[in-house]
């Protein structure tokens, strides 16, 4: 509401007043993102699966959904392109675990709106789920005993026909699971 007020120069005194106003909707464009995994920990090979939720957490519609995964890419076709106040939008999405993926192995999606209308405001939203690649690997030494020095070595060894020769085999785990 907007008033004027104006005292008049000169002979008039009246009081000159107008009163104006304009009712605004204030809306709280609001959009959210989540990603879960199906797992915590995989090896390579492994298929996991991530759920991708977009949900409308304002109290107007959304449209122009766009969402991009750093796996994936551009999910935007699997997604509505506008959702209503309070809904919610969820797929799942399948990866294949590569041996040269890093670990730990993130993945993010980021999910872009506006909202319903005129507007133009950008919302906005990412999150990430992370999965442990577990890496199996071992290390084998094979020592041989030097009768003549008395220790263990990783070199050949000069022995004759018929000589009894001993070996020791080292296995370590070097990986990050149990074997």
């Amino acid at each position: 509401t907007v008033t004027v007020h104006s005292d008049a120069a000169g002979p008039l005194t009246d009081d000159i007043t107008d009163t104006a106003y304009e009712e605004v909707d204030i809306i709280h464009p609001c959009i959210e993102v989540t990603k879960n995994t199906s797992v915590t920990a995989t090896f390579e090979g492994d298929v996991v699966t991530y759920t991708i939720c977009v949900h409308n957490c304002g109290d107007v519609a959304l449209e122009h959904i766009t969402v991009s995964d750093s796996f994936f890419y551009d999910l935007s076709s699997s997604f509505t392109d506008t959702l209503a106040a309070g809904a919610s939008e969820c797929h799942d999405f399948t990866y294949t675990v590569k041996a040269n993926d890093p670990d730990p192995l993130i993945n993010t999606v980021t999910v872009h709106s506006d909202p319903a209308g005129h507007y133009t405001i950008d919302i906005s939203d990412t999150d990430s789920a992370t999965v442990d690649v577990k890496i199996p690997a071992v290390e084998i030494d094979k020592q041989v005993w030097d009768s003549y020095k008395k220790i263990w070595i990783n070199d050949r060894i000069g022995n004759s026909v018929g000589s009894l020769i001993q070996f020791k085999i080292i296995i370590t785990n070097t990986g990050e699971i149990d074997l």
